[in-house]
Parts: C-alpha cells; sequence; structure tokens
C-alpha cells in the first residue's frame, strides 16, 4: 500500500470542460450505492454517450467485485473486472491509487465512484475543476435529500410553528395581533415556508374545478409523482388579542367552514381525476382557551360535519388531520 495520496500534490488545473464535468456528475445520482472505475479517453465523448454509459454501467454492475467501464471510440461501453472482492471493502484511497495507476498508464480519464464520492483523475492527477464541481453539486443534493416529502406534511406545520414561536413573525406585536393581519398575509407565511423546506411544487389558490372557478382551495401541494395535497386555511382572533382592544375577527364556527369548503374541494379533485394525497385544515387563532380547548373545538366541529349527509366519502377517506396554531406563541 503506498503513502497516503496528498489530493493538492496531485491537481491538475483543467478548463474549458465545464459542460462534460457537469454531465459526469450526474453519474452520482444516476448510479446510487454503486462502486466502480469509468475510462475514457476524450471527455467530449460523454456529451453524445450518457444515456448509453448509464445503462450499460446499471445492467453490467455487480455489487460483488470491482469494475472498470471503459467508453471506447465506437460509443460501445466495455467493462472489466480489476478486483474479485466487492468495491465496498475497499478504501477509498485504494480506489484512487488503482485509478492514478490506469490513468497515467494509458493517459486517459479516470472517474471513481467511490461510496460517498466522485473524483476525476487524469493522466495521474487530480482534477481540482472537476472536484469543485461536484462539490457544488453534491451540496444541493445533500440540500435536497433534506427537504421535507408529501408525506411529511405535518412534520412541516410542526417546524412552522416552531420557526416563528423563536424568530417571530410580522403580524404579532408585544403579544397582540396586529389590526392588518389578514387570510392571505397568514397564508402567504406558511406558503414561503412550505417552499423553503419541502421539495414539492406549491400553488397558491389551486383551482379544484374547471366548471366552478371560485373553487379555489389555499394552498395544493405537489410531489414528483403528481399526488396532491391541499390545505385550506382559515383563522380566528378573540376580542382582546388584536392590538385595537375592540376589534375581534370570525370565530370558532371557522373549523366549520373549513371542513365544509375541504369537502367541496376533495369531491371536485376526483371528478377532475387528480391523485389527491391528503387534505388539512390550518387554523390560526388567537385565544384566551388553552391549546387543548382549541383542538377539542376542532374535533367537535369534525365529528358533528361527518354526521351531515353533505360529507363525502372523498372528503372522510382524503382528510388527514386540523392544525391548530396560536398566533401569539411567539417569544418577544
Amino acid at each position: 500500500m503506498r503513502k497516503n495520496v496528498n489530493f493538492l500534490d496531485s491537481v491538475s488545473f483543467i478548463s474549458e470542460n465545464q459542460a462534460e464535468y457537469t454531465i459526469l456528475t450526474d453519474l452520482y445520482l444516476e448510479c446510487q450505492n454503486m462502486i466502480f472505475l469509468f475510462e475514457l479517453s476524450e471527455l467530449n465523448n460523454v456529451k453524445f454517450q450518457y444515456s448509453n454509459i448509464v445503462k450499460s454501467i446499471n445492467e453490467n454492475y455487480k455489487s460483488f467485485d470491482l469494475r472498470k467501464f471503459e467508453l471506447e471510440s465506437n460509443g460501445s461501453v466495455r467493462y472489466e473486472v480489476l478486483k474479485s472482492e466487492s468495491g465496498s471493502s475497499l478504501k477509498d484511497e485504494e480506489l484512487f491509487n488503482l485509478a492514478i495507476d490506469i490513468s497515467k498508464k494509458n493517459n486517459s480519464y479516470i472517474l471513481v465512484r467511490a461510496a460517498r464520492a466522485l473524483v476525476l483523475i487524469y493522466k495521474g492527477q487530480f482534477d481540482l475543476e472537476f472536484k469543485n464541481i461536484f462539490a457544488d453539486k453534491k451540496a444541493l443534493i445533500d440540500m435536497n435529500n433534506m427537504k421535507r416529502d408529501i408525506n411529511e406534511l405535518e412534520l412541516v406545520f410542526e417546524n412552522f410553528h416552531s420557526e416563528r414561536k423563536h424568530k417571530g413573525c410580522d403580524y404579532v406585536e408585544d403579544d397582540k395581533v396586529k389590526d392588518s393581519v389578514s387570510e392571505q398575509q397568514l397564508r402567504n407565511g406558511l406558503i414561503s415556508f412550505l417552499e423553503k423546506v419541502t421539495k414539492l411544487h406549491i400553488v397558491p389558490e389551486l383551482c379544484t374545478s374547471k366548471h366552478e372557478d371560485e373553487e379555489s382551495v389555499d394552498i395544493g401541494v405537489i410531489d414528483s409523482n403528481n399526488e396532491v395535497a391541499i390545505i385550506e386555511v382559515k383563522f380566528f382572533v378573540k376580542q382582546g388579542f388584536f392590538k385595537s382592544p375592540d376589534k375581534k375577527a370570525y370565530s370558532k364556527s371557522r373549523f366549520k367552514d373549513g371542513y365544509e369548503q375541504l369537502n367541496r374541494y376533495c369531491i371536485h379533485l376526483n371528478k377532475e381525476n387528480y391523485k389527491l394525497h391528503s387534505a388539512f385544515l390550518y387554523m390560526f387563532y388567537a385565544h384566551s382557551e388553552s391549546y387543548e380547548k382549541i383542538y377539542e373545538n376542532s374535533k367537535q366541529y369534525y365529528a358533528e360535519f361527518v354526521k351531515l349527509s353533505e360529507c363525502s366519502n372523498d372528503f372522510l377517506h382524503h382528510y388527514k388531520s386540523t392544525i391548530c396554531d396560536n398566533i401569539v406563541d411567539v417569544k418577544s
């Protein structure tokens, strides 16, 4: 085993290949959980043979040995077994040293797909420019992987409340709700958070019916499989919780309003053949009663609504939960 490879001493600066580098970095995602070497004599060829490269690697890769794939001048991809032991049993340093030797011998490019890294070597030297491009892409990949999916919306709602509680918000001042607060403002704050922490497509005022222009749910959330979650946003504020002592807004009956609207939206979306995933009522409130009491009220309104003949199976099947969010639960 040779001495540790010194990355900085082994770097060559290669330019004008950013397009090819970017294409090669895609192999990190296309060939997940794989460890292999990939050799090519000219970087330019990868632009024309990328699909063929991915297909050949996926079809011929074996986890029980270490293979080197090679893009030939005619566009075909061949492979050879370098070691009869699993690539996962080798340290990254061993893979790099093996690639350096082959690259020096053949004056070629060797892409090393290690367990958690992607490295390009040319004529025995590490390519720093590729390393930087891959680092940028991996940072984006890692960030995206941390983002939440459609099945994690309830956790997202918890985090939304927690962030607002500790960072504050622009519609609460001195433990009072500003008189100017609106349902749209509350909705937009939730939309911004969803856009920031999820990997989902967020649609404000998602139209649920082609025939009823006014039938739009506050927030539509769409995942990569075109599944749709809908969120109806409501609020009520008891007198004494606004900056102006005589002001109030709505009442607990907003729970009933929310369930009625979600019921219609679920019916419409199913008629329009949407892949409806779930439906949520997000209720902002400011009230003297405890969270437990408010939440119990939401369940009572729900229980009353589902007994009504207008309550549809579409709603019963897709309704997920009601989120009760205390507007003034914000640290000063």
